[in-house]
């Protein structure tokens, strides 16, 4: 995946994740304002919701709602990791293979850091509740993204995910009660 093509990609899921987390978000407002309800928290809730939309995007759907070819769940780790780069190295050559690397464990750490950051900050969770949080959440999303066809699922997502929602805990409980 080149950077163009990931960077369109994120545009495109924060596009729909903006428009889909307003709507929501008003038809939450609305609801507590015909139940005499205060509208408290729903500044917290909007991001809750925006990312969520956001994470949905960018890892089921990838910014589009093509179907992939391959149906298939990878239960080794790093075999995939190796495989595709390897494949990506003979076909597009080290740049591309560097970059889609990068991106496949990169992307998947910093993209549930938020993940561990929201459950600390506004559910009080303890570390290990926040770690099964993000194990349940990277576990649904690889099986959607295996039921839609829409990626492969893979243990290494789960781990990288994993990794992803521990670095937002500790960062959380390093800087986010200053």
């Amino acid at each position: 995946m080149a950077y163009k093509t990931i960077i369109e990609m994120v545009f495109q899921s924060a596009i729909i994740a903006f428009f889909l987390s307003n709507i929501i978000c008003l038809v939450y407002c609305l609801y507590l304002c015909i139940c005499n309800k205060k509208l408290t928290h729903v500044k917290s809730i909007y991001i809750q919701i925006y990312y969520f939309i956001m994470l949905f995007f960018i890892t089921v759907f990838r910014g589009d709602f093509t179907q992939n070819t391959v149906h298939s769940i990878n239960m080794l780790p790093f075999l995939e990791l190796q495989n595709v780069f390897n494949l990506q190295y003979q076909i597009l050559g080290l740049a591309s293979a560097l970059t889609n690397l990068i991106y496949n464990i990169v992307g998947n750490i910093v993209w549930f850091i938020p993940l561990g950051w929201i459950v600390t900050k506004y559910y009080r969770l303890s570390f290990f509740k926040t770690v099964m949080i993000g194990f349940l959440v990277s576990f649904s999303i690889e099986s959607l993204q295996y039921i839609l066809y829409t990626g492969i699922s893979d243990i290494d997502d789960i781990i990288f995910n994993v990794i992803g929602t521990t670095l937002g805990y500790i960062l959380y409980k390093i800087f986010g009660r200053k």
